[in-house]
């Protein structure tokens, strides 16, 4: 029988209450209010989901908006108890997103003026235009364009880990703008033509499993459990299969590829606060003894699906965890 622990951080709880709203202030670097900046709500999203809508050039969708007041002052009115991200777009200031709990009615968030800096993008045939450009924070993202010569402008917070580069027909480009001597000329490689099959256990074909690699989802098995990546890296570190309680890896890239997906633990609940209220966005983690923490978000209505290939611990023994709060 399998032993597990629900662990939530006493701060959290004591904000959720049966509040649904968050109220705070957008503040500009000086202190001074911000008037009419676009507040909005946004669910907290899985890390491959998120990557695959913004691949896939969608919008984020948001729970609720609302503009600051000319003191700077804002109500968001959204469903449920737990945490949501909170973004906010105003003229002549960087985008800021971070993470709030609802129910929380002192949120600050502060707007920084733009420092942008120039980078370009080529490929071997010369400057690449229209490729976007993504600057990836923990909790929410923006983009702008290259031009005809391949240049784009933009601002990034100095915390910020990643900038993507996206283009048709070119693998995507992942750089981390706050590491030493980083070129600001980047270079859009096409890759190489990527196959495969994923199979379960008995060698069946696993249907609708999202192939990810180097943390991109990058393509879907057919109904053979065939898969196809057109544009794949040259020299990838890790290549996933994902088909719900099904999931496998290899590391490295050859083709034909075969990846053999095992059935994974899989742990179903409901994550709640001290007033029995569903508690939505918590990170959940499992950590099973002797290995690392795997994690899993939990969804709108606080319930979640926690799953992880490695096998579990001999004695099928470990805490589970729900680490709340931005």
């Amino acid at each position: 029988m399998n032993a597990f622990v629900v662990v939530l951080a006493g701060a959290l709880l004591a904000a959720t209450q049966a509040t649904a709203a968050i109220r705070g202030v957008v503040l500009s670097g000086d202190g001074k209010p911000v008037a009419h900046a676009q507040v909005s709500a946004y669910a907290v999203e899985d890390s491959l989901d998120r990557m695959a809508r913004i691949l896939a050039g969608r919008a984020r969708p948001s729970i609720a908006k609302t503009t600051s007041a000319d003191d700077g002052s804002f109500a968001l009115d959204a469903n449920g108890s737990g945490v949501i991200d909170v973004g906010v777009t105003a003229p002549d200031f960087v985008p800021l997103f971070s993470a709030a709990v609802l129910g929380d009615d002192d949120v600050m968030l502060e707007l920084s003026r733009p420092r942008p800096s120039e980078w370009r993008v080529r490929s071997a045939a010369g400057p690449q235009r229209g490729a976007r450009a993504i600057v990836m924070t923990v909790d929410g993202e923006y983009e702008t364009t290259s031009d005809t010569t391949g240049a784009f402008s933009i601002s990034i917070p100095e915390h910020v880990a990643e900038l993507m580069v996206v283009a048709d027909g070119f693998t995507p480009a992942v750089v981390s703008p706050s590491m030493p001597n980083v070129s600001h000329e980047i270079v859009l490689d096409r890759g190489v033509m990527l196959h495969g099959e994923v199979v379960g256990p008995d060698g069946s074909a696993v249907v609708s499993a999202r192939i990810s690699i180097n943390n991109i989802p990058m393509a879907t098995t057919a109904a053979n459990g065939t898969f196809t990546v057109a544009h794949a890296p040259q020299n990838p570190y890790l290549i996933e299969a994902d088909a719900g309680n099904l999931g496998g890896s290899v590391a490295g890239a050859l083709t034909p590829m075969r990846i053999v997906a095992h059935r994974r633990v899989a742990l179903t609940g409901v994550v709640r606060d001290a007033q029995k209220h569903p508690l939505r966005g918590l990170a959940i983690a499992a950590v099973p003894e002797r290995s690392n923490a795997w994690e899993r978000g939990s969804i709108t209505d606080g319930a979640y699906f926690y799953d992880s290939s490695p096998a579990p611990p001999a004695n099928g023994q470990g805490p589970v965890r729900a680490a709340g709060g931005p």
